[in-house]
């Protein structure tokens, strides 16, 4: 798994643009060639795309790029403007059905297959974003074992649903689908992610900031581990939320430890923490995950620091 807290998009025909966001401390850039990127640009978009991912140092940030959906008929041309040039994951936009994901599992490793790079190094970001592709959410995500991250689309859903996004702090207006997805996700074993990007103009949202932060924790507390972002003074809030706090890892691998010595020795003192609470499979279960997520926090760190690169086994 490839944590990234933040992921923040830029148009892949603005080389500018994304100069701006390597500025930045997001840990992913999504070089968007579709949604923000109007039809007569598309092919310079792609252009640009290569020339960025060929001259620029993105400082190990994960280099994700989304590409325009199957009904656009210019997912192929997208990929091969991306996949030679080292790519860490391709976000697919308006995926509805598992035949989409596998299509495109399909394509990229032909892909790779034809320009001798590692196989499966590659990832799948799926962006849901329509009432046929959060309906089939659970077989999208279990469509291929490339698929490592779940997005949610919510301005394409609202229109798709014929509303307006509401903005209003607290709004229930989609807690549902945003719920269906964590759900979905962690069923089909699917720790990372997304929410989508808050696209209010900047000084739209009164108090944007707290907004911002109280809005985000909202988010991880139904399960999301990450956020899109479009404006640079969002990333430090949103990655301040979802890096994992060390007293929650510290209490995590005690648990674990615990619990694991407690089978081991049978001593029954090893199954109870220091207040007194029993550890039940389930505190084990979540102490684990958070640990999972804290390795894949300290793997990005080095990363990031020009340490390490990931080795990727989706």
């Amino acid at each position: 798994m490839r944590l990234k807290r933040t992921q923040m998009s830029a148009a892949a025909c603005d080389l500018d643009k994304i100069k701006r966001v390597l500025d930045t401390d997001t840990d992913m850039i999504m070089l968007d060639l579709e949604d923000n990127v109007i039809p007569p640009w598309k092919g310079k978009a792609r252009e640009t795309l290569v020339r960025a991912l060929n001259d620029l140092d993105f400082h190990g940030v994960i280099k994700c790029v989304k590409v325009n959906g199957w009904e656009s008929g210019m997912t192929l041309l997208d990929l091969e403007a991306s996949i030679p040039w080292g790519v860490d994951e391709i976000k697919l936009s308006k995926c509805e059905t598992a035949e989409d994901v596998r299509r495109l599992a399909r394509a990229i490793t032909k892909l790779e297959k034809q320009y001798h790079l590692p196989d499966r190094q590659v990832e799948i970001n799926v962006q849901l974003e329509s009432p046929l592709g959060l309906r089939n959410a659970y077989e999208i995500l279990t469509a291929s074992p490339r698929v490592t991250c779940a997005s949610f689309g919510y301005e394409d859903m609202a229109s798709a649903l014929g509303i307006y996004r509401d903005y209003t702090p607290g709004t229930q207006q989609a807690v549902y689908m945003a719920g269906k997805l964590v759900v979905d996700a962690n069923a089909a074993g699917i720790e990372q992610i997304n929410a989508t990007a808050i696209v209010a103009k900047p000084g739209e949202i009164q108090g944007e900031s707290a907004y911002v932060r109280n809005d985000t924790l909202r988010l991880k507390q139904m399960g999301f581990t990450s956020r899109g972002a479009i404006y640079a003074s969002h990333v430090e809030i949103i990655n301040k939320v979802f890096t994992p706090d060390p007293e929650d890892v510290a209490a995590s691998r005690q648990i674990v430890e615990r619990w694991r010595l407690g089978v081991e020795t049978g001593n029954p003192d090893c199954f109870f923490l220091d207040n007194g609470l029993p550890i039940d499979p389930g505190r084990v279960e979540r102490a684990e995950r958070i640990l999972r997520l804290n390795r894949a926090y300290e793997e990005l760190l080095l990363r990031k620091n020009g340490q390490v690169r990931f080795v990727n086994n989706p």
